[in-house]
């Protein structure tokens, strides 16, 4: 195939609305980067308030096979961003020629991940029957909020960070609209609460669809064959990244006790707020970066420089706030929980401190395609974190081991940002990873991965 007759076949699932970018500059960067982060806000905001009202609605033992269900979908939307979503942040015009082909891979990672969660409620049925039937809804529904994600990052990479807003907020009100119905008539069991919710996001996944016009789009691989250069390295990196905290929460509660790790895990929910700019901040800066870094790939540090601005603001904020939080409202939020978290808060915000300083350059080698520099971080700086943990915390306790955790970040930021220097000095030692359309022999180069 010809690089004429690829134009022209890429150019068949364009979305027209999509056809061109908004023009670049730092007002409009500044703009995007605050929907972006209102729209985390939004969407970060809706899980934490479904989990605030399973307490109230859900009996304890419901409640605790809800953590279960809740656990499944973070796992599996992990998965398909890996898979799917995320690739789109670094590839723009790709992104925006071919919409339909990144919501037809959605579609079908979330037939294949609604799949394997529906056999998962086969295999609790004989454990917990209720356990089962939310499971089902769950992989019913999985399909479409997949699309709908992918939506919100499409909104993202097209610099159209609105629409994200729009199908998250869409989201929020038609999941208390469905809930207060429920209540009303008197529904309160884990089944019908999680349809409450993933009916909800089902229902903006189809608004994914109308806004980047790809009705007629059928479900395919095209998308996943043609980024999967990347996406398996995002899959990996999601993978150690994700394991690594679950390790150290293994290791926190081994050595520290119980009690312990419960205040650990009230300290890091304060600090959800700057979780929230940090991930708008990645998004968004990546994809500036993107558009522009073949041809100015000095561009790359600085927006850099300027997310990572934005996010330490936000770390110091969300640091100064957790520590000067009187008592009253800790137990409000935290209950008996906040008298383990408080002596924690000061090492806590140190962290804050430290995770800001490494959004910039993460932003910058995603952004410039140096996927596999990324990656080999991400497995690096998990085993150094562990480490750490493992051997500051018999000695000094758990504060001891968050401060060396803080200082291992601010470290790992230094190294990010020198390697995104390198990286930025030496475009040379990237490696191309061809596109594939369909089983035709590949005759242009695609998208380089590092």
């Amino acid at each position: 195939m010809t690089t004429d007759e690829r134009r022209a076949d890429s150019a068949d699932d364009a979305s027209p609305a999509d056809a061109e970018a908004p023009q670049d500059s730092s007002a409009g960067m500044g703009r995007r980067v605050g929907v972006v982060t209102i729209d985390q806000a939004v969407s970060g905001g809706s899980n934490v308030l479904f989990a605030l009202l399973a307490v109230q609605v859900l009996t304890p033992g419901q409640f605790g096979l809800f953590a279960i269900v809740f656990t499944t979908y973070v796992t599996v939307i992990g998965l398909a961003r890996a898979l799917v979503c995320d690739p789109l942040l670094v590839h723009p015009e790709e992104a925006t020629a071919r919409a339909g082909s990144a919501i037809g891979s959605a579609w079908v990672v979330g037939g294949v991940l609604g799949v394997l969660v529906a056999l998962g409620g086969v295999a609790a049925l004989s454990w917990d029957p209720v356990l089962a039937e939310a499971l089902w809804v769950l992989a019913a529904c999985l399909p479409l909020l997949i699309v709908q994600d992918a939506g919100r990052y499409l909104a993202f990479t097209t610099r159209r960070p609105a629409r994200a807003l729009v199908l998250d907020v869409a989201w929020l009100g038609i999941q208390i609209g469905a809930l207060t119905v429920a209540l009303l008539v008197g529904q309160r069991s884990l089944p019908v609460f999680v349809a409450t919710w993933a009916v909800s996001g089902a229902l903006a996944g189809i608004g994914s669809c109308l806004q980047n016009r790809v009705g007629s789009q059928r479900p395919g691989t095209r998308w996943l064959r043609e980024t999967w250069g990347f996406s398996w390295r995002y899959l990996i990196a999601y993978g150690s990244t994700s394991g690594g905290a679950l390790a150290t929460s293994v290791a926190i509660g081994t050595l520290a006790g119980a009690r312990a790790l419960g205040g650990l895990q009230g300290a890091l929910l304060l600090t959800r707020p700057f979780q929230t700019v940090q991930i708008a901040g990645i998004a968004s800066g990546t994809a500036e970066i993107s558009r522009v870094a073949s041809e100015r790939r000095s561009f790359a540090m600085t927006v850099a420089l300027r997310v990572t601005g934005f996010a330490l603001a936000a770390a110091l904020v969300n640091g100064a706030v957790m520590v000067l939080l009187p008592d009253s409202l800790g137990t409000l939020v935290l209950s008996d929980t906040w008298y383990e978290a408080q002596p924690l808060l000061w090492a806590a915000a140190g962290q804050l401190v430290g995770m800001s300083l490494l959004t910039g350059p993460r932003a910058g080698l995603l952004g410039t395609r140096s996927v596999r520099t990324s990656l080999a971080y991400d497995i690096i700086s998990t085993v150094v974190i562990l480490t750490v943990v493992v051997i500051v915390t018999p000695i000094g306790g758990i504060v001891a081991g968050m401060w060396a955790v803080a200082i291992t970040h601010s470290v790992g930021a230094a190294v990010l940002m020198a390697l995104l220097a390198w990286r930025i000095r030496h475009p040379e030692a990237e490696v191309s990873t061809a596109t594939a359309h369909q089983d035709e022999p590949v005759t242009q180069q695609g998208p380089t991965a590092d």
